[in-house]
């Protein structure tokens, strides 16, 4: 993408916050590398599993977690922005 920004991801101890790719790299393995890389940042800081959590409807990107072997948990939430969506826990153990 010629020094566009092509991706984000945040963490907050365990927790992976916020993650995303630009439209225009979807399909191209951005995500599975960038998702990796944040995996193994996890690991370095001493983590030994990791939680997420991804509104229900969002059945691409339960799709993406679940390829990667993110198994849904007990503890679903609400967001705190109208018209607030139900949010789904999302668990993986980094080994």
């Amino acid at each position: 993408m010629d020094g566009a920004l092509a991706g984000f991801a945040a963490t907050r101890g365990d927790e992976l916050l916020h993650f995303g790719t630009a439209l225009a790299t979807w399909g191209s393995g951005l995500a599975g590398q960038v998702h990796d890389e944040v995996l193994r940042a996890l690991r370095e800081e001493g983590h030994g599993s990791a939680w997420l959590r991804v509104f229900e409807e969002n059945r691409r990107a339960i799709r993406f977690y679940e390829r990667r072997g993110w198994v849904a948990a007990e503890g679903r939430s609400t967001s705190l922005f109208p018209p607030h969506p139900v949010l789904c826990r999302y668990e993986l153990e980094l080994g």
